[in-house]
């Protein structure tokens, strides 16, 4: 069983700007809401005031987008793999581009996966194939403030997510 914590949704964080941040699961090679999985029964919200849920899939997908008057539009979608609840991974926080402003965040023990992984877990006819094709990296100081990573828990020995410019 995996767990994990999301709010998100669309926001306004400034009156000219709109704010989307979304989760899909990928089942099958296909991306389903979070909505769609909850009403379905695959994810589990075991109390309504608490954020948190759970499921047997472990492939999401966080969508992040910001548009808006004097605003750039930007969007990115990251792919993670979430870890078991008893594992010794990280707690990893994914927080939209206004960063606290609009309250959305994901937090669980995930690991984000590559480009390469993205496409082997999504079928041939899936419209974001061509997305994460053309996606590219979001400047690290960007990635800096949106992720945040909580070592507090890793045990001695196991290997963290780390930030970091190409060749630091």
């Amino acid at each position: 069983m995996f767990s994990l914590e999301f709010q998100g949704g669309v926001a306004k964080p400034t009156p000219h700007t709109n704010e989307k941040f979304m989760l899909f699961f990928l089942v099958n090679g296909k991306e389903i809401p979070l909505y769609q999985m909850a009403r379905d029964g695959l994810v589990v919200k075991p109390e309504y005031e608490n954020p948190k849920y759970l499921t047997n899939f472990n492939l999401c997908k966080v969508f992040v987008s910001q548009r808006g008057f004097g605003v750039q539009t930007r969007f990115y979608s990251f792919y993670v793999k979430l870890f078991a609840e008893d594992s010794s991974a990280p707690i990893v926080t994914v927080r939209p581009f206004s960063l606290e402003k609009t309250g959305f965040f994901l937090r669980g023990k995930f690991a984000f996966l590559r480009t390469d992984q993205v496409l082997k877990s999504l079928s041939l006819d899936n419209e974001s194939r061509k997305w994460v094709e053309k996606q590219g990296l979001l400047p690290i100081n960007v990635l800096r403030s949106m992720v945040t990573v909580d070592r507090s828990e890793i045990k001695k020995g196991v290997r963290a997510v780390r930030i970091q410019k190409k060749g630091e």
